[in-house]
């Protein structure tokens, strides 16, 4: 009977071992973090050409968040436009900018515009905390991780450069950066529905006929729908984001 316990945990201890082997280091194609890597890259590009038009007014020496503005008392304070001694210079690292985010986007030494993208955007809202809405939250989560991953493998300069060489079909680093892609997906829908489940208009089933009251950002107008249907919504926001942790997971799901 012992030798049977311990043959048991004996078994147990190898597969899970394993398992948590193939889940984080088993190699996989990283075609589908090159494909995300270009998304992410025009939308960084979209982002900051975007900031562009009020850089001067947010970052210039005038402006309301100037060179060495303080994001909390005795805080370490730094800006990418701390760089800049002048409206001139200011105006080369924003093209700066532009051009790190173009390169990543087409796939030109993606590995290192990765990073730079990273360090340009955390410099850029690190002085303005304050106005980072939830975009700026989840490109700096992509960045991150894409720095991890062969993202130059594939539809992409680096890869058009070295078609004479063989193509990275298989990479660990492309599983470690898409499991913690995932699992930070994960993460933000259990605080998305733990945040929900805190706020009694989505117990009563009241949250999307609230939210439908702000008529200058909804997509449809609910105000004649039946309280059954805005209260089985509310209800199936909640379900989905509840359930989406642990379905997800599951490939059939």
């Amino acid at each position: 009977m012992n030798l049977g316990i311990t043959s048991y945990f004996s078994e147990l201890v190898e597969h899970l071992g394993a398992s948590w082997n193939r889940f984080w280091f088993a190699p996989r194609d990283p075609a589908a973090l090159c494909g995300l890597r270009a998304c992410v890259g025009a939308l960084g590009f979209a982002w900051y050409w975007l900031l562009g038009q009020d850089f001067k007014y947010l970052f210039g020496a005038n402006g309301i968040l100037p060179s060495g503005t303080e994001t909390a008392p005795g805080a370490w304070s730094f800006s990418w436009f701390d760089l800049a001694s002048d409206p001139t210079a200011m105006s080369i690292l924003y093209w700066a900018g532009l051009a790190i985010f173009a390169c990543l986007a087409v796939g030109f030494l993606s590995r290192v515009m990765s990073v730079l993208a990273l360090a340009l955007t955390l410099g850029v809202l690190h002085p303005m905390a304050m106005l980072i809405s939830p975009f700026e939250t989840v490109l700096v989560i992509l960045l991150l991780y894409l720095c991890l991953a062969p993202t130059g493998a594939a539809f992409s300069v680096d890869r058009w450069m070295r078609r004479n060489r063989p193509a990275v079909t298989s990479s660990y680093a492309a599983t470690i950066a898409t499991r913690l892609l995932q699992i930070h997906l994960v993460a933000i829908y259990a605080i998305m529905v733990l945040a929900k489940l805190r706020v009694p208009l989505w117990w009563t089933g009241l949250a999307v006929e609230w939210m439908s009251g702000k008529t200058d950002t909804r997509l449809v107008n609910v105000d004649e729908w039946p309280e059954y249907v805005l209260n089985a919504w509310t209800h199936a926001i909640v379900l989905f984001e509840a359930t989406f942790p642990i379905l997800i997971w599951n490939r059939l799901a």
